[in-house]
């Protein structure tokens, strides 16, 4: 009798391994291929309607200069008094704040603030700022010429998608007011979408004209009010008066 000895098999778990790794590697080169286009395919769904790059707003803006104090003095120690957003005590040390009083005239003053500086002021006052508010996190300020990005990540749609998005503002012709232009995404600007993004935008236009209009800088007994703003790409300075 002839016994007959079989062959085993190899396995093809080896094979399988490579294609499913393959298929991976091609699956995450068409996402990385696709995600522009899945970004903007979700803003158009979102209500967004481009409207142009946003640097272009800024590019050839020449912000007014700064008429300084000719001998001023630096104070180091101020109150704002924001109206119903409350009084805050501002330190030169810790709020990256300057406010210089002219000593020929006492009636003169200006107030530069950082981007920090304006941080720390919107922390202290709105739930944007601190993040308290699930719908907005992460909030930054980013100063441009004659102007300000007011940046978050919003749900772009309900419950879903998170994206960062800038609220875009620039002074008006008297340096006195903030007018929106828009909103900014990945260095696009868009048309003012009607959802969550726009009451963003609504309550940092309003918020932002509200503390112009009202604010209040005292200094021991001597209170200023604002007289102009002036933007640059490193700081915001308040021209005021008493």
């Amino acid at each position: 009798m002839r016994l007959q000895r079989y062959q085993r098999r190899r396995s093809s778990s080896s094979g399988c391994v490579f294609v499913i790794i393959v298929l991976l590697v091609l699956l995450v080169i068409t996402v990385l291929l696709l995600l522009p286009a899945l970004t903007s395919l979700t803003l158009q769904i979102a209500g967004f309607t481009r409207k142009g790059h946003t640097n272009a707003l800024f590019t050839n803006a020449t912000p007014l200069p700064v008429i300084l104090p000719q001998n001023g003095r630096q104070i180091s120690q101020v109150t704002l008094d924001l109206g119903r957003y409350g009084r805050h005590v501002l330190n030169r040390d810790t709020s990256d704040m300057v406010m210089i009083v002219d000593d020929a005239d006492v009636s003169v003053a200006t107030m530069q603030l950082s981007e920090d500086g304006l941080t720390h002021i919107c922390l202290q006052i709105s739930d944007i700022c601190a993040g308290s508010d699930d719908r907005y996190q992460n909030m930054t300020i980013d100063l441009r010429p004659g102007g300000v990005i007011v940046a978050a990540d919003v749900r772009v749609l309900t419950g879903a998608i998170r994206q960062r998005v800038g609220v875009v503002l620039r002074l008006d012709e008297e340096a006195r007011q903030l007018v929106v232009e828009g909103v900014d995404v990945d260095g696009i600007l868009y048309d003012v979408p009607p959802n969550n993004i726009g009451d963003l935008v609504q309550d940092a236009e309003r918020i932002g004209n509200e503390i112009l209009r009202t604010v209040t800088i005292a200094v021991s007994s001597r209170a200023y009010i604002l007289s102009q703003v002036f933007i640059d790409e490193n700081a915001l300075w308040l021209v005021l008066h008493s």
